[in-house]
């Protein structure tokens, strides 16, 4: 076995240290220039949001096709972007990637876009690590854009979970049953937030000696978190039903996981339910740990 010094490069990501601090900055910049060049974006005009706020809609039928094939390629390869370094256009590529299986005009040129900010964010770095205490806290925040899909009126969830001032996990996806409330929304939302984050932590008492502190999951819905205290709520389908008792049975064990109430200011999730405008986007960019 051969010592190869420390890490710099790992699945395409490049890594970078801060020769001052314990950080470590991983980012993408050599493959989403690769990505740039293969169609033809290099020398694009670029743009302050990976999205405009007037979202595609669903591909009407009088709507020109566009190469099926190439937007698939187009939308494959910012995937690998967005899960590797990028929240910042997790929700962008989630949404164009509905419109997969019979892709328009419009929806290409909507993708082109990202690219066109992928190409003024290039050198974006993505920042892991710290001071961490002998107490890690693992935190997250977790939210629902209700009926946000126009096609089928499915609500959004979007969620980013830290450890401590970390950013580890993000998720931006449609939620595959249709929620009838606001609540009901943020249910679905929080059902899977909670699961990620309870696995996280089992993860990392498995393969470290720092004890963990009870996690906190933020939410800005007030009609959500009313539902903790108001045992007259009552989910509006079976499917719902399931995920609400799951995470009253959480919050009851009172041993992994709470939830508590922030501000839609300090909501980092939001950028990963709908599109933001370019000063909410700036600060969403700064929230998710990417400079």
């Amino acid at each position: 076995m051969v010592d190869l010094g420390l890490v710099q490069h790992f699945l395409g990501m490049m890594v970078s240290r801060d020769m001052c601090g314990p950080k470590v900055y991983i980012t993408q910049e050599g493959y989403i220039g690769r990505v740039l060049e293969r169609f033809g974006m290099s020398d694009s005009k670029p743009v302050a949001t990976p999205m405009d706020k007037d979202k595609p809609r669903e591909r009407e039928e009088e709507e020109e096709a566009c190469d099926k094939t190439l937007y698939q390629q187009l939308i494959g390869s910012l995937g690998w972007i967005a899960i590797g370094t990028r929240p910042d256009i997790s929700f962008a590529v989630s949404y164009l990637g509905r419109f997969g299986a019979n892709p328009s005009r419009q929806d290409w040129v909507c993708a082109k876009r990202v690219l066109r900010y992928l190409a003024r964010t290039r050198y974006q770095r993505l920042g892991l690590g710290g001071n961490m205490p002998l107490q890690i806290p693992q935190n997250g925040f977790v939210d629902a854009y209700f009926a946000g899909d126009t096609g089928t009126l499915k609500s959004t969830t979007g969620y980013i979970l830290l450890m401590g001032s970390t950013v580890i996990q993000w998720h931006s996806k449609r939620q595959s049953i249709t929620a009838t409330s606001t609540a009901d929304a943020e249910f679905i939302a929080c059902a899977t937030a909670i699961q990620e984050l309870i696995w996280i932590r089992h993860l990392v008492s498995e393969i470290t000696t720092s004890t963990l502190e009870l996690s906190t999951l933020y939410n800005d819905n007030q009609a959500f978190l009313s539902t903790f205290t108001d045992t007259a709520y009552k989910p509006h389908s079976k499917h719902v039903g399931v995920r609400v008792c799951q995470i009253w049975e959480i919050i009851a064990d009172g041993k992994e996981v709470v939830i508590d109430y922030c501000s839609t200011e300090r909501m980092v999730a939001d950028g990963l339910t709908k599109p933001l405008a370019g000063v909410k986007h700036v600060v969403f960019v700064k929230m998710c740990g990417l400079s």
